[in-house]
């Protein structure tokens, strides 16, 4: 296998970083909304078992609350994107 073609190969890790980062970003455009596991999966056109790890490793993480069958952006993740963001956002 060439040096090239190693290269190319699609690194797990990245895509489940994305994934978070793309569930995140719904539920912080949605928010105060809350969402089911499930309408986050189909919002980013994922599977259910990736979704559902990724929604774990985001509440691990301490940026995302889990609610029953709901999920919603900690307040502190609500707080960071404020900061981040460049357009005006509700106080924290």
């Amino acid at each position: 296998m060439s040096a090239a073609s190693l290269h190319h190969r699609p690194d797990p890790a990245d895509a489940d970083r994305r994934l978070r980062a793309a569930l995140l970003e719904h539920l912080l455009r949605l928010y105060p909304a809350w969402l089911t596991e499930g309408e986050l999966a189909r919002a980013v056109a994922e599977h259910d078992e990736p979704c559902g790890r990724a929604v774990r490793d985001l509440a691990a993480d301490g940026l995302v609350h889990r609610r029953d069958a709901f999920v919603l952006p900690t307040r502190a993740a609500v707080c960071a994107a404020a900061l981040l963001s460049d357009a005006p956002v509700r106080a924290c």
